[in-house]
């Protein structure tokens, strides 16, 4: 008898777990079933909504662009479905319909709609146009500028038309010491970084004609007159940045090295020197760069390597170092023996390599490479 109850017990016991295990399986099928249909649902509503923006007589309804906007903002509110439109620059579309819907919205139906989501996705892009130029500048990246530009340009034209909500994008900016200059200033830079020099330089224009006092309007200014062969002017901006922002060390040894590049090394001297009083001097690059600048211009290669060297060991991953101390070695090279490979440019082609590992997407830098083997056949055989 007890046996029996025993074996009742057991089997009673393995139903139950069987039973469990048809319920999760239920409920993991369940859950998939969910998900897929989630998933067609929305690939149905962002396929929809795109072809009513296209059509000629629905994109004209405000409620076109609202729909729209709003299935591009449950994409975003999904990280399953973002994944989905991973190619897709999903705040880029959103801001534009967005935009679409403030221009059609002519009774203002939808403001407490439009303003608030223009403020949000001003935000984001502003954020991601950030991180595009920070990209830039570490890999030497024109399609990462290029990015940039645009990202901030949309921020931008996003925010003058925000209205009430406003305040929200400006909060939120002040959180990181930033305003609406700052991302003009900082679309003027992403547009110098991808050759676009005439919107760059209207950019810089204006907020000099505001006297913005920061420091790093006044270097890229001047590095834009540089670029075009103005060093006069370069000079005499970084002359202004001076006198607005005295003591300041990257204007100073920007200031010495322009004149390392104008034949005036009386005054680069004098800056140097004046540069050289400020204990935090010793560890700034700019400061070592403008030191090799002075000594290769007075012949002296071997201390100029050692200036133009610090930087780079300081940090032998940062592309804009690795290019310029390369550029020095190129630059050396006509020192060493003749009928050699001279040892500059190998290492010069070394580290070129390096940086282009780094910044596969850097075309300045494959063509630097490509250079440099045409001038010495030999570096292929390394």
């Amino acid at each position: 008898m007890q046996s029996r109850n025993s074996l009742a017990g057991l089997a009673t016991h393995l139903i139950l777990i069987l039973i469990g295990f048809v319920t999760v399986s239920v409920k993991a099928q369940s859950k998939e079933e969910l998900e897929n249909k989630k998933n067609s649902e929305s690939d149905s509503l962002f396929a929809s909504s795109l072809r009513d923006c296209l059509n000629p007589l629905e994109s004209r309804k405000p409620e076109t662009w609202l729909r729209r906007t709003r299935v591009l903002s449950s994409i975003m509110d999904d990280p399953n479905l973002m994944a989905r439109h991973s190619q897709a620059d999903l705040p880029s579309e959103t801001a534009n319909a967005l935009l679409m819907l403030k221009a059609l919205d002519a009774n203002q139906t939808y403001r407490h709609f439009t303003e608030p989501g223009l403020a949000g996705i001003c935000v984001d892009l502003g954020n991601s146009g950030i991180q595009a130029l920070e990209n830039a500048r570490l890999y030497d990246s024109e399609a990462d500028a290029e990015r940039s530009s645009r990202l901030l340009e949309k921020s931008m034209e996003c925010y003058k038309l925000t209205g009430d909500a406003r305040n929200v994008v400006d909060k939120e900016w002040a959180k990181h010491s930033l305003d609406l200059d700052w991302f003009r200033f900082f679309s003027g830079v992403a547009f110098r970084k991808s050759g676009d020099k005439i919107r760059a330089s209207q950019i810089y224009a204006s907020l000099l004609e505001q006297e913005w006092p920061q420091h790093v309007l006044y270097l890229e200014a001047s590095n834009l007159a540089d670029s075009i062969g103005l060093i006069p002017e370069s000079i005499e901006i970084l002359e202004k940045g001076i006198r607005k922002l005295p003591g300041n060390i990257d204007l100073g040894c920007a200031l010495a090295q322009q004149y390392v590049r104008a034949d005036n090394m009386q005054q680069a001297v004098l800056w140097l020197k004046k540069i050289g009083k400020n204990p935090q001097a010793a560890f700034h690059p700019e400061y070592a760069f403008a030191q090799a600048a002075c000594f290769e211009k007075q012949g002296d290669m071997r201390k100029a390597d050692f200036f133009c060297r610090i930087p780079y060991l300081a940090d032998s991953n940062e592309v804009s170092v690795i290019r310029r101390y390369a550029a020095f070695l190129v630059r050396s090279a006509g020192a060493e023996e003749a009928g050699k490979l001279p040892a500059t440019i190998k290492t010069a082609y070394r580290i070129l390599q390096h940086a282009h590992r780094l910044a596969p997407e850097n075309s300045a830098i494959v063509r630097e490479v490509d250079l440099l083997i045409r001038r010495f056949p030999e570096l292929e055989k390394l």
